[in-house]
């Protein structure tokens, strides 16, 4: 999780021989990671990779001293 905060982009071959693992280790790791809710993305192809989304914004309608546009 700390290396998909330092770097905005780890594309997978780096990322896991980063973390000494296989590309299939790397791929259940980040499904797992998902499924306790971190927003990881990834892209494929030969610029794909994986990385940590920004959290959603907590005031998705109208907060309190908030304008409306």
């Amino acid at each position: 999780m700390s290396l998909l905060q330092t770097h905005r982009h780890w594309p997978g071959d780096l990322l896991a021989e980063r973390l000494e693992v296989s590309a299939r280790t790397l791929r259940r790791d980040v499904d797992r990671l998902r499924e306790l809710g971190y927003p990881v993305e990834a892209s494929r192809g030969v610029a794909g990779g994986y990385q940590l989304q920004a959290p959603p914004s907590p005031c998705r309608r109208r907060c309190p001293g908030r304008r409306s546009t």
